[in-house]
């Protein structure tokens, strides 16, 4: 090679570590409303919306995922 390198270009060692996959990021939202009739053609409404990040080793954890929600539902719902 002319620039005294013995890689061509495209296949030189790099100094930089390998990239590594991203991790992935998980977002929750949990939500309950309820809206109530009153008289006079009025009502009454509440809601509950939570919003968190938890751990994306969740994504290969299906009943730890599924207590996860059903937690924020329930939290929602006895708010509301």
């Amino acid at each position: 090679m002319a620039d005294g390198n013995s890689f061509p270009p495209s296949k030189r060692p790099s100094n930089h570590p390998p990239k590594q996959d991203p991790i992935p990021l998980l977002k929750l939202h949990a939500g309950v409303s309820k809206e109530v009739g009153l008289p006079g053609y009025s009502s009454a409404s509440a809601s509950c919306t939570i919003e968190a990040e938890p751990d994306s080793s969740l994504l290969q954890d299906h009943e730890g995922f599924q207590i996860v929600v059903k937690r924020a539902y329930q939290s929602c719902e006895q708010a509301v």
